[in-house]
């Protein structure tokens, strides 16, 4: 990594991200990933009311009507997983893991932990490899893995994911209580 990746990942993080352990607690802290969240969304809709329902903590809606229109905004933002990963779309990318994580935590109970990255190619951080893990179920997936899926298949393919987890989690909790 050149010095000039090294800067631009601590102006992201504000860490030094060859640090596992600091890298993930600067990463994880829930008022960065909120901001970064909050400007995903807004990149990909002008829609007030959605923005502020999601930014509410409430489920995502898979029969939004915005869905197809956000699904278009992110194929244009990322048309590939190579300009997902391109060091000048660092920031970018970090704000659509964040919007990711947020999205499965708030509609599926999944909770973040640190799956440290054995293949950089399978990471957008070189340091930490953010994933979720259910409650309802023994299987993780990491962001890298869902941010692949909404890329290469398309927004629908992650909103079905995440309705159908949202809808193992609801049947979890009737369950579980």
């Amino acid at each position: 990594m050149d010095s000039g990746d090294h800067q631009q990942l601590t102006i992201d993080l504000g860490v030094q991200l060859e640090d596992p352990e600091a890298a993930w607690k600067a990463w994880f802290k829930p008022v960065r990933r909120a901001a970064q969240t909050g400007k995903f969304l807004r990149r990909i809709t002008s829609d007030e009311l959605l923005i502020e329902y999601f930014m509410g903590g409430l489920p995502y809606l898979q029969a939004s009507p915005r869905e197809a229109e956000i699904g278009d905004v992110i194929a244009g933002l990322f048309p590939d997983m190579a300009t997902a990963m391109r060091p000048e779309n660092r920031s970018l990318a970090d704000e659509f893991v964040c919007f990711l994580a947020e999205a499965f935590e708030v509609s599926t109970g999944a909770t973040l932990y640190d799956d440290r990255p054995t293949d950089p190619a399978r990471s957008f951080y070189p340091a930490i490899n953010p994933a979720l893990r259910y409650p309802f179920t023994p299987r993780t997936v990491t962001l890298w893995t869902l941010a692949d899926l909404a890329i290469g298949e398309g927004w629908a393919a992650v909103g079905a994911l995440l309705y159908d987890d949202h809808r193992q989690y609801e049947e979890w909790s009737e369950t579980d209580a």
